[in-house]
């Protein structure tokens, strides 16, 4: 095992001072993913950030600690941070949906529930890695998963202790990184055009809107660090969805209520509610494609599960292995009675609770699997959390069918369950990743997998109040300007991921899901198992992406592939230190983009609160939250229009240059001068 740290070693690791830094960071990371995801229905990775900020934490008090001491204890802080992200991602994907589906004119929940929020969200963060503890070791040992951002950030930690020459690549990579995001988020800068858009003709005078992406280089350094195969196939499947589907979908549209659409308005709505639930229906067979591939190792570990061996005195054995099982079952069995108690006093139909009870508890734990295994084929941040969310949430709708269920208790179940699954899922792929980097670094996994557990709850309380917050403030901000108390849902947070999940259960609840184009998907799910074609999985994913984002990766996939084919004339030893640099440079620009977006959602909280305290003066801050909007008054730079293009294309060139140049020059001038 490459790691710094001994086995066999006992240094500092679970710690007050860790745990503490770690619950501050989740809190801060978990509130700016909330507004982030309400706000533009994405989040960002807490993993780069949070490691960077425990490195400089940490390096405080390097002049009484040896370097190699404190880096566990950075790895408990940056384990605590992720839980924030997670159930982040997990209540904005779903919860708002109870706030959204109407039954009768009437939402199912009249306001923003927050005990009912926290328990749905603890108990799915609990019951994933719960379930997934007993998987820990077959999934982070298996050779087919590259684990891109757990390498990433094990780079990025090793090379920030202090002792290693490599770390000026990783922070030069980091400020390029920093540098880029704030020129091209939306809540910087915005100098540098993030994407841009290309018309494609059609016969009938209609036209395809497609978007290319032009300065990406967190994607590119994804796309380069799992390689040029897996890159590839995502892109064919954002190509299949956005090349193939919606031209054919977009030619057999008849629907009157589009046509005012612009061409770029409706090739998004194709997408969204044609192409997605045809990606959805893939992505339920690559699933169970992806179980049945893993089955070996399912049985393996729960018969490992089951045996109860001798206690071990051995440091590397005690620092190696993960909670013991006959503590986990009981947790597990006691979330499930919770979540039937819930059910039953919701329906009381006693039989549905014995059916749909189960049934979430055991669709948790094989979704936990798959979404841990896609966070070890292409990293946490591509982790498509809510298309496997609305997988089972499909699944929900069949098992409530021969029930005689009322329209609104329906609704909250099927919400319910779906972030029951969702905060199961993004817990466990945040547990996989987290336990990898331990791995890598000589941490003990049953410390990991504890502070996740326990800290899960204190989080979740802490997670789930800036939402009830936003939604509130927006609510109490339409009413003042003459328009309904909408909050959530409005133009201030239209929480796109939980619009399309209130879309989907109402057309569950009214009998309208286009279950054709979910037939569809499985139809082609099964042709891709059938001819074996590579992860079909990430076929399924870069369909249900933005086909910027797939393109992206695949530009990152040639870069692994220009690099390997332009040292070949090199010996294997120089190959292996050019392969390394590359890969730090390109974790350095992950953890940069990562970190600056943190940083910019911090901005824009900070600039609504002053719009909102005094509106004479800033009052135009509201429609323009962004460094851009407070400095010049308008949404972007005045130049972004002239030269925002030339710069995106500079930035991806020098980024590929980077990945590529960089280590190839280095290597070669250590080489001349070593002869």
């Amino acid at each position: 095992m490459d790691s710094q740290t001994p086995a066999a070693a006992s240094p500092r690791e679970l710690t007050l001072r860790a745990v503490g830094l770690g619950l501050v960071l989740a809190i801060v990371l978990g509130a700016a993913n909330a507004y982030l995801g309400l706000k533009v229905g994405m989040t960002i990775s807490a993993t780069f950030p949070a490691a960077v900020i425990a490195i400089a934490a940490f390096r405080l008090r390097r002049s009484r600690h040896r370097a190699g001491e404190s880096v566990l204890e950075q790895n408990i802080a940056r384990t605590t941070a992720a839980v924030g992200e997670g159930l982040a991602a997990a209540g904005i994907f779903t919860l708002p949906a109870l706030l959204l589906v109407k039954i009768d004119g009437v939402p199912v929940w009249g306001h923003f529930d927050y005990w009912q929020s926290v328990g749905l969200l603890t108990a799915g963060a609990l019951l994933g890695p719960l379930l997934l503890i007993p998987l820990r070791r077959a999934l982070t040992q298996d050779p087919a998963l590259p684990f891109p951002e757990s390498h990433a950030c094990y780079e990025l930690v090793r090379s920030g202790q202090g002792g290693d020459a490599n770390a000026r690549y990783v922070c030069g990579a980091i400020g390029a990184g920093m540098l880029t995001e704030l020129g091209k988020n939306s809540a910087g800068l915005t100098v540098i055009r993030d994407t841009t858009t290309w018309a494609l003709p059609l016969p009938g005078g209609q036209a395809v809107t497609v978007a290319a992406p032009l300065a990406s280089p967190a994607l590119l350094s994804v796309g380069f660090i799992i390689g040029p195969l897996y890159s590839f196939v995502t892109a064919a499947g954002g190509a299949l969805g956005w090349l193939l589907l919606v031209p054919i979908l977009l030619l057999l549209q008849h629907d009157a209520t589009l046509s005012s659409l612009t061409p770029s308005e409706l090739t998004t709505q194709i997408w969204r509610s044609q192409v997605r639930p045809i990606a959805v229906g893939a992505m339920l067979v690559a699933a169970l494609a992806t179980l049945w591939g893993l089955r070996h190792s399912i049985v393996a570990a729960l018969q490992h599960a089951r045996r109860r061996p001798g206690v071990s005195t051995t440091a590397d054995a005690a620092r190696t292995q993960d909670l013991p099982t006959r503590a986990i079952v009981p947790v597990a069995l006691g979330i499930a009675a919770v979540l039937g108690v819930v059910v039953f006093t919701v329906t009381r139909q006693f039989g549905l609770s014995l059916i749909l009870v189960p049934g979430v508890v055991v669709t948790s734990f094989l979704v936990s699997i798959v979404g841990a295994w896609l966070v070890g084929l292409i990293g946490g941040s591509n982790q498509p959390v809510s298309g496997l969310t609305l997988c089972v949430l499909l699944l929900m709708g069949l098992c409530l069918l021969p029930f005689s269920i009322p329209a609104a208790p329906a609704a909250a179940l099927l919400i319910g369950g779906a972030a029951v699954t969702c905060a199961a899922t993004g817990l466990a792929g945040n547990l996989i990743q987290e336990v990898k980097i331990g791995e890598l670094l000589g941490a003990s996994p049953w410390k990991m997998e504890l502070v996740q557990l326990l800290t899960t709850a204190l989080v979740a309380l802490t997670t789930v109040a800036p939402m009830v917050l936003l939604h509130e403030s927006a609510a109490a901000k339409a009413v003042a300007m003459g328009g309904l108390p909408i909050g959530i849902g409005g133009a201030a947070l239209p929480a796109p991921q939980a619009n399309l999940m209130a879309q989907i259960v109402t057309a569950l609840l009214g009998g309208t899901i286009a279950w054709q184009l979910v037939g569809v998907g499985i139809g082609l799910g099964l042709l891709m198992v059938l001819c074996r074609v590579p992860a079909p999985m990430l076929v399924a994913v870069g369909m249900y992406l933005p086909l910027d984002a797939s393109l992206a990766i695949a530009l990152g996939g040639i870069c692994r592939w220009l690099l390997q084919r332009t040292s070949r004339a090199f010996d294997p030893n120089r190959r292996g230190i050019m392969e390394h640099r590359a890969t730090l440079i390109a974790s350095g620009l992950i953890a940069g983009e990562a970190l600056m977006g943190v940083l910019l959602a911090g901005v824009v909280l900070g600039l609504l609160h002053l719009a909102e305290s005094t509106p004479a003066q800033y009052g135009h801050l509201a429609q323009k939250l962004s460094l851009a909007g407070w400095w010049t008054g308008q949404s972007t730079l005045g130049w972004y229009h002239a030269v925002g293009g030339w710069l995106a294309f500079a930035v991806f060139a020098l980024t590929a240059a980077g990945m590529i140049g960089i280590p190839r020059w280095t290597t070669q001038r250590r080489t001349s001068r070593l002869c």
